[in-house]
C-alpha cells in the first residue's frame, strides 16, 4: 500500500495510477488524515454467477439423434 499526499497525487498523478494498475492501493492524506483510496478496478468473474447448463432429460445419442421428416411429402 502506497500512502501520499493530496499534493504529492496532484503532481504524480499518472505515476501513481500506474501502480494501482499494477494492483496497488494508494491511500491520500491530507492533513494527516486519511481522506481517499485508490483502489485496482476488479473485475468480477460473471462466469462463476451463472447457474450451471441446461441438463439433458434423455441420452445424448437420442436427444440429438436426426428426427423423422414429417415436412418431406408438404414442401
Amino acid at each position: 500500500m502506497i500512502q501520499t499526499t493530496a499534493t504529492n497525487l496532484r503532481r504524480n498523478l499518472f505515476s501513481l495510477l500506474e501502480k494501482v494498475g499494477e494492483g496497488e492501493t494508494v491511500t491520500v492524506t491530507k492533513g494527516g488524515k486519511i481522506v481517499a483510496r485508490i483502489l485496482p478496478e476488479q473485475r468480477p468473474d460473471w462466469r462463476a454467477k451463472m447457474p450451471p447448463g441446461p441438463k439433458l432429460l434423455v441420452p445424448a445419442d437420442e436427444a440429438f439423434s436426426p428426427m423423422p421428416d414429417e415436412w418431406g411429402d408438404l414442401a
